[in-house]
């Protein structure tokens, strides 16, 4: 981690000084500067003073490998917590006992000392990261146990999970959802770090590092941080792909018909064996939810089909002229063309060509799956928009006005600012 900046480095400590209104933070050892002069001894208690007396100085290692706190996170209260999630999660519920199980394993694991440190941060500062990750990892654990992960292999799996978003304590993360360019490329260096961190700070396997760099990426290249498919990831990072996203998923407060819908439409994205694994395992939740009542705007969906169809349909004309940004085009018609056939899974143009919409129209269950279309397609193009701003950003692209203006009416006017 030495060969993290500075703003880095500040952000950990910021979120060290802020965590420190529910525990202690203090020295483990005496911290040195480069040139081996003592800036601090062992047992300096942590508070915001601690940057002026640190401001401009180049440490001999990095500050947080240097603290410890009172309380710190142990595998016990990692246990703890994770019965407390299973008990009030409804999903989890439908897998007990065995998952009672995994938590109790949970109990096994070694904490590295900093591992410990960040996830007593990431606990104090950002309960709903600490749940998400408890979340994945107990889901990573039923899926890798489907596939008949052996014990080296899921407890490798299981400290990925837990260190996988430890990268996000070293980034700038505002609390909002409409997030800059800059924020967004902030928080996409998450995987780059936290995978550092665990390289260069913790003795745990090279698998483990691995497969925290891979947990973002998706079966069509489009994740990140490196845009890699993820059928070529790592066993253990297939299996952690999967099970982040699902979180995600269940974060967005579906319930299991939900999950099960919103994964049918979005196979693609995911590498294939633990995807299907995942399946089986909502396949064995005997007692799905009720259907909740729903009131879809199908209209919304046909209008957006429409759009993205006109979208393409412009940028391939734009190609037969060899356009400067035909590469920047191709990559942008088939991430669109993905979102289309997300459409045409939910089967709604077949009962419109097939002349049944008026005789099923007020179905609920198809109404409550094209509902959920509606939201997955919502929440694929702001990604296709965030994807393509930052392309256009990291290698400094210039973009023609032809295709300035096709991505004005893929967004509006708001992307004006991003791409100029």
């Amino acid at each position: 981690m030495t060969n993290l900046n500075t703003q880095n480095n500040q952000n950990i400590i910021d979120n060290i000084i802020s965590a420190s209104e529910g525990a202690e933070f203090y020295l483990s050892e005496d911290v040195f500067d480069q040139n081996g002069n003592k800036l601090l001894g062992k047992g300096y208690k942590v508070t915001k003073n601690i940057k002026d007396k640190l401001i401009s100085r180049v440490l001999k290692k990095p500050l947080e490998t240097s603290i410890t706190s009172i309380p710190s996170l142990t595998v016990d209260v990692i246990h703890t917590e994770a019965i407390t999630l299973i008990n009030e999660n409804p999903f989890l519920q439908n897998f007990k006992p065995g998952i009672q199980l995994d938590a109790y394993d949970l109990k096994e694991i070694e904490l590295a000392p900093l591992a410990a440190l960040l996830l007593t941060v990431q606990k104090a500062n950002r309960i709903e990261a600490f749940q998400h990750t408890l979340f994945m990892t107990l889901i990573a654990r039923l899926i890798a146990k489907k596939l008949n992960f052996n014990a080296s292999q899921i407890y490798d799996l299981t400290i990925a999970c837990l260190l996988h978003d430890i990268g996000e304590l070293y980034c700038v993360i505002p609390d909002t959802q409409n997030l800059s360019l800059e924020q967004w490329r902030s928080i996409m260096t998450h995987p780059v770090i936290g995978s550092s961190v665990v390289r260069q700070h913790m003795d745990y396997s090279p698998y483990v590092s691995a497969a925290i760099l891979e947990h973002h990426e998706r079966s069509d290249g489009s994740g990140y941080p490196n845009h890699v498919h993820a059928e070529k990831a790592s066993d253990i990072g297939k299996v952690m792909i999967v099970a982040e996203a699902f979180s995600g998923m269940v974060r967005r407060d579906y319930n299991a018909r939900n999950l099960f819908t919103t994964l049918k439409l979005v196979n693609h994205d995911f590498p294939s064996i633990p995807y299907n694994a995942l399946i089986d395992l909502l396949l064995s939740v005997s007692d799905y939810e009720h259907l909740k009542e729903s009131n879809p705007i199908l209209d919304q969906l046909l209008a957006q089909l429409k759009n993205i169809e006109e979208i393409i349909e412009q940028l391939e004309s734009l190609n037969t002229h060899k356009s400067v940004n035909s590469e920047l085009s191709d990559y942008l018609i088939f991430r669109l063309k993905k979102i289309c056939q997300t459409i045409y899974v939910s089967g709604l143009t077949d009962c419109i060509d097939l002349g049944l919409w008026e005789q099923i129209k007020l179905d609920k269950e198809i109404n409550h799956e094209l509902f959920i279309t509606i939201n997955e397609v919502e929440w694929k193009m702001k990604d296709v928009i965030r994807d393509m701003s930052l392309r256009i950003v990291k290698d400094d692209i210039q973009v023609s006005d032809a295709l300035l203006e096709i991505l004005q009416k893929l967004k509006g006017s708001d992307m004006t600012a991003a791409v100029a």
